[in-house]
């Protein structure tokens, strides 16, 4: 059956207020003032206009090229300077319903995540709306599902903050997963309610209070450690399923099931690592580099903790020693030596790592690294937990679907966001159509929701010890 994808999009408007010229060059061409605009990630031509204060029939005029082939990242366009121009402004419009109306309704800023060719359209120039994925033909009785994303995506700032963009990309392989779903099964109907909201909880809380999220089936976010409690408070009250994407540590979660947290806390980690090497025996030998006890984060403590109780071989040695040549006192023969640093940022390594070469050999050394460490040339072995598995390639029906609908490229590699969104989604689709939690093999993750107790949150305990 032939599937159409609609979208509802909210109304934003522009007010002229004070005449005010925007930070970018500008240029006198045939009379007339134009500003030289670089294209920016993940920006679409509507946002623009509407920053701009012009049409897109405006901007299309000054750079015909965009009618045939849209916006490129990065390019410099021109676009005419008018007398007054300041950021959009919202405003809340009921959209026209499709189908019966359904609360809540999304009425966050627009956001620009791709331009998207007629008619094969997920997402337009703005996701604060509510998407709904509909069939040509529907049927009489159709299940619908509702999903909300929490996501800090930056739709009203002028000048988003670069490291926004991995939201983009997760928010694009979420749209992705939804559409699979869809062409899977078309009994379902899923609505998608996307809010753009900050890094603290206010407007997190005013949803909340307003009831813009009561009705949901499934909540995917947010993302910061000051925001989850509300959302975990939220899920309580409520009784609905809230993924946590990317906090690894939840409080309450041992007495909230409705919670599920996928980035596995620290000790968790640790306690995977330590019973990896009890398995070794005495075949493995623990470098651990002492250092104040203040300079040690928790996920190296929370080691030093693991390998106690697991009663690993260790020895230690210090920076200092390292750098003048005496780590060899702290070094094993005939085993595997692990040395474990006191820090989760490679940078602190950086002077140290070349007084660790001569020994990779003659004393079979292994570091003890972290994931975040694999865009980093490393000379040696290397040893890590992970709850990603590692692939050299991405499924081609993805990556074709990717390139059919987005015109931006990925701002994230190691993780992938938009893999990481596409899994988390797709997980949390089949555990509702399905009403059972499975675990879940996916392109970027194979994701093993647990509880500790009858009446406790799930977290993902499918974590991998990857040697490289």
């Amino acid at each position: 059956m032939k599937r159409q994808i609609a979208i509802l999009l909210l109304v934003m408007v522009a007010v002229a207020t004070q005449a005010q010229l925007l930070p970018y060059p500008i240029d006198t061409i045939n009379s007339t003032a134009v500003y030289r605009y670089p294209v920016e990630k993940s920006i679409g031509l509507y946002r623009i206009s509407v920053n701009f204060g012009v049409t897109q029939e405006e901007i299309i005029r000054w750079n015909p090229q965009l009618a045939s082939r849209g916006l490129r990242f990065d390019e410099t366009i021109l676009i005419p300077v008018k007398q007054a121009v300041v950021p959009p402004q919202r405003v809340v419009k009921e959209p026209e319903p499709v189908v019966a109306p359904v609360a809540p309704v999304a009425v966050e800023q627009a956001v620009a995540v791709a331009d998207v060719p007629a008619p094969a359209m997920i997402v337009a120039d703005t996701v604060s709306s509510v998407t709904n994925f509909l069939l040509t033909e529907r049927h009489d009785e159709m299940n619908i599902i509702r999903l909300a994303f929490l996501l800090p995506l930056q739709a009203s700032v002028p000048k988003r903050d670069a490291s926004m963009d991995r939201f983009y990309d997760f928010y694009a392989g979420a749209l992705l997963a939804v559409n699979a779903a869809q062409k899977r099964d078309d009994s379902v109907e899923y609505r998608i309610y996307t809010y753009d909201i900050a890094k603290d909880d206010q407007a997190q809380r005013a949803l909340m209070r307003e009831g813009q999220l009561r009705g949901m089936d499934a909540i995917i976010g947010p993302t910061y450690p000051s925001q989850v409690n509300a959302a975990a408070e939220w899920a309580l009250q409520d009784s609905v399923w809230t993924i946590i994407p990317f906090s690894s540590s939840i409080a309450n979660i041992s007495t909230n099931p409705y919670l599920m947290q996928f980035n596995p806390s620290s000790d968790m980690e640790a306690h995977v690592m330590a019973q990896y090497l009890a398995e070794k025996g005495d075949s493995i030998n623990c470098v651990l580099v002492r250092a104040q006890e203040d300079d040690i984060p928790q996920s190296i403590r929370d080691l030093h903790e693991a390998l106690a109780t697991k009663r690993i071989p260790c020895t230690y040695t210090t920076i200092h020693d390292i750098l003048v040549d005496s780590l060899a006192l702290a070094l094993k023969d005939s085993v595997e030596n692990i040395i474990v640093f006191n820090t989760e940022k490679y940078g602190n390594l950086i002077p140290v790592m070349p007084h660790l070469l001569p020994w990779v050999s003659a004393k079979h050394l292994t570091l003890y690294s972290r994931y975040s460490w694999q865009n980093e040339k490393i000379i040696m072995n290397q040893l890590y937990t992970s709850v990603f598995t590692p692939t050299d390639s991405v499924d081609s029906t993805y990556s074709a679907a990717f390139d059919t609908y987005f015109h931006h490229s990925l701002s994230s590699t190691l993780p992938r966001y938009d893999l990481l969104g596409y899994d988390l989604t797709t997980q949390v689709i089949e555990m509702l159509t399905k009403d059972t939690i499975t675990p879940y093999q996916g392109l970027q993750s194979t994701i093993r929701y647990e509880r500790d107790s009858v009446g406790s949150g799930w977290k993902n305990k499918n974590i991998q010890v990857i040697r490289k």
